[in-house]
């Protein structure tokens, strides 16, 4: 897939909805700016509250890889505690091109221990998760210069807790 080379946005893709979570745990994305998600987590004890959000680059040149952050931040002025997967916190980071279409996932081929661990985040921490795009696709190809939208999950019980997206342009080579 070739990213736009008038530099236009990539397309947005979808952000999950209250409807998408289970009945005892409404998601409820509001979004605050570029690249920020608040979520409101209604439970039977009261409402929690997490600020999600993708931290990377506005702009990199092409073959450099990109360091990226999944950045979950408790806002809610009391401890939270977690249902996270993986035998260590499993977190997914997916570049999409500017037609929407995902060209890169972190986990492509990944497989994620069926463990549920609980994670305490006291009121006012962070909890960050880093990894490295290497600008390759899921098939193992270079991703061509052009705007890429980057999209964070945090993978918890029962669905991911997802960030709105971080905008990413690639810029193309310079001369040798």
């Amino acid at each position: 897939m070739e990213a736009a080379a008038d530099g236009a946005p990539p397309a947005t893709p979808p952000t999950p909805t209250a409807a998408d979570a289970r009945a005892d745990r409404h998601v409820l994305p509001i979004g605050l700016g570029p690249g920020e998600l608040v979520l409101l987590l209604s439970m039977a004890s009261g409402a929690d509250t997490l600020l999600l959000r993708v931290v990377a680059p506005e702009e990199v040149a092409a073959g450099q890889p990109v360091p990226v952050t999944l950045r979950v931040e408790n806002v809610s002025g009391r401890d939270l505690e977690l249902e996270l997967r993986g035998r260590t916190i499993a977190f997914d980071l997916v570049a999409f091109d500017n037609t929407g279409s995902e060209v890169w996932r972190r986990l492509h081929d990944a497989s994620i221990p069926g463990i549920l661990r609980l994670e305490r985040l006291e009121a006012g921490a962070t909890l960050e998760l880093t990894a490295t795009w290497d600008q390759r696709s899921n098939t193992g190809d270079p991703v061509p210069a052009g705007s890429y939208a980057l999209r964070g999950e945090l993978l918890t019980a029962p669905e991911p807790l997802v960030t709105p997206v971080r905008r990413l342009r690639i810029l193309p080579p310079g001369p040798t």
